[in-house]
């Protein structure tokens, strides 16, 4: 008897221990669950991590526009109140300043972060209740592999948009440069002005222009004149200021001013050989009656476009030119042009 009662004593403590253990060990289970981070917690962290990895891209993007300090200096000195503005200048300045309306995003980024650290916050007061539970936050998951998809699309979109904005600007600068590179207002000649004392007139020519005194045959009388010119890139380019000093012995141009106008042009396609493609007698320039005119040289096997402006002070001819440029660094020239 007493063998058995120790027997059944000694069981009875061993599962007694037993009993503690398991408790323990449910104890500090329960202890872990307990201290487990929220599924919903843990998806915030990453989406900061991905948000981090963000600002890192963005951060060594932003390299890309230090330039645009440079660019806008630059822009400044030439944008004078005096003088109308290039369009093409202001266009491309509208284009590359749009991929500097995407700071949006380093903003959403920094209001992610705030947000996140108000919940930090109330999770260390008040503990994981105030996160969904696992449950929930399983049971949302397919609306938030919607949203990640939405929102994977639009950052996309956003970079995608972004590349084709540098590109465009990349390409505009481009053509901007090759179609005035050849141009005398933006090649290594240097712009000054060029001052006739002469006849009385500045000029921004691209470089100092030479001078030509001549006589034309205009009905059996000698008329005198006066060739300003500049060439560039081996004689493609080149400009010039003709004034034609007729003598009012033999002339009269006051009052005539259109038909003479008409019959310059159709004398400057004559005596080059030109093709007129486009002519307007119907303006002034400074108040002068004037006309304009385009033309179409084929010289050596190359073809050239002329633009011409004439027009009539008194009873001398004014007649502005470029040869081989395009119309816009044409008017530019046309417009430098003043009388003292």
């Amino acid at each position: 008897m007493p063998a058995n009662n120790t027997i059944n004593t000694e069981s009875t403590t061993e599962a007694s221990t037993s009993e503690q253990v398991s408790t323990a060990n449910m104890s500090e289970l329960a202890k872990h669950s307990s201290n487990e981070i929220p599924l919903e917690l843990q998806s915030l962290t990453k989406g900061l991590r991905t948000s981090a990895i963000i600002m890192v891209l963005i951060s060594v993007i932003s390299i890309y526009f230090i330039p645009w300090a440079v660019f806008y200096i630059i822009l400044a000195t030439k944008l004078n109140p005096k003088k109308v503005p290039n369009r093409k200048l202001v266009k491309a300045t509208a284009i590359a300043t749009l991929p500097l309306c995407l700071g949006f995003i380093p903003i959403i980024i920094d209001v992610e972060f705030w947000r996140m650290n108000r919940r930090l916050k109330e999770y260390t007061q008040s503990g994981a209740g105030v996160f969904k539970s696992d449950e929930e936050f399983l049971a949302d998951e397919p609306k938030r592999k919607k949203n990640r998809a939405i929102t994977l699309v639009v950052t996309l979109s956003a970079i995608l948009i972004f590349i084709i904005l540098i590109v465009v600007v990349v390409i505009t600068s481009s053509s901007s440069s090759t179609s005035t590179s050849g141009s005398s207002l933006l090649s290594s000649e240097t712009i000054k002005p060029y001052l006739s004392s002469e006849h009385g007139f500045t000029v921004e020519f691209p470089g100092f222009p030479a001078t030509e005194h001549s006589t034309l045959d205009v009905n059996g009388v000698t008329v005198p004149y006066t060739y300003y010119s500049k060439e560039l890139d081996n004689g493609s380019k080149s400009y010039g200021v003709q004034v034609v000093n007729y003598p009012t012995s033999g002339f009269k141009l006051v009052g005539q001013e259109r038909g003479a106008l008409d019959g310059a042009i159709n004398g400057m396609a004559q005596n080059s050989g030109a093709t007129i493609i486009s002519s307007s007698n119907n303006d002034t320039f400074q108040g002068y009656p004037s006309a304009e005119a385009s033309f179409s040289i084929n010289e050596q096997g190359q073809t050239y476009t002329m633009y011409s402006l004439n027009f009539i002070k008194g009873n001398d001819m004014y007649v502005l030119m470029a040869i081989g440029e395009n119309e816009s660094v044409f008017k530019t020239f046309t417009n430098s042009f003043r009388f003292n």
